[in-house]
């Protein structure tokens, strides 16, 4: 019972985070904003 408890936990911290970085990368400034499309497309391809 722990286990899925803590389960659900790490899976709710994780999504907490996402959210937080969509809305820290939404919510920067124009350059960076841009610095992260930059890193995003070198790290894509």
């Amino acid at each position: 019972m722990t286990f899925f408890l803590f389960l659900f936990l790490l899976i709710c911290a994780r999504e907490l985070i996402e959210l937080l970085i969509v809305k820290s990368i939404l919510h920067e400034d124009f350059s960076q904003s841009q610095e992260y499309s930059y890193l995003l497309s070198t790290f894509i391809s």
